[in-house]
């Protein structure tokens, strides 16, 4: 039998231990400044938007660019004319907290790099948008058909297709889950 499928690419990276620092640095600062939560998708923590005006995150900015030609490189893309990180926003979830579900309607990729994540801070859960629900309910797969569930990791990152609907789970853990969230913009 030959079988053909579509297939959607979840690209997970190692990150940077120096940007990492200084990244978690200065969203500690913002947040000491500013205590007031942005909120689009957080639920009980706090979300700040607007990191990628901001010059101390340049750093970070350069790094998932860079990562991001890697991904795009899997999808077999010839190498575009540039990518811009267009929106940077960190999210601090203390225990309890939450991003609830959604999707992007702006930049092509999406995704998070975790900068402090507890053991049982919250996984990300990216829903399939192909879901079958047979495979799922009337069989007992290896596999989750209509979700991936990725474990969070401080220092690394997580890349998918900005049209996805996903949402992070209850942070379970008594220690806060540090991140920074983004959108990329693809220049053909």
């Amino acid at each position: 039998m030959e079988i053909k499928s579509f297939k959607e690419l979840i690209g997970v990276w190692d990150g940077n231990l120096t940007v990492l620092d200084s990244s978690y640095r200065e969203i500690l600062k913002l947040y000491e400044d500013d205590p007031k939560t942005d909120g689009y998708s957080n639920l009980n923590g706090w979300q700040k938007i607007g990191l990628h005006k901001m010059p101390q995150f340049t750093p970070l900015k350069d790094l998932i660019v860079n990562k991001c030609f890697e991904y795009l490189a899997e999808h077999q893309i010839d190498r575009p004319r540039g990518l811009e990180c267009v929106h940077l926003f960190a999210n601090i979830n203390p225990k309890g907290a939450s991003n609830i579900m959604h999707h992007h309607t702006f930049g092509q990729i999406s995704g998070v790099y975790w900068l402090k994540a507890p053991l049982h801070s919250g996984d990300l859960i990216v829903m399939s948008p192909f879901t079958n629900r047979y495979l799922n309910t009337s069989t007992v797969p290896k596999t989750d058909y209509n979700a991936l569930q990725l474990k969070p990791k401080s220092n690394q990152g997580v890349f998918f297709n900005s049209n996805l609907t996903h949402y992070v789970d209850i942070n379970r853990s008594n220690k806060d889950r540090v991140s920074v969230a983004f959108h990329i913009l693809i220049h053909a």
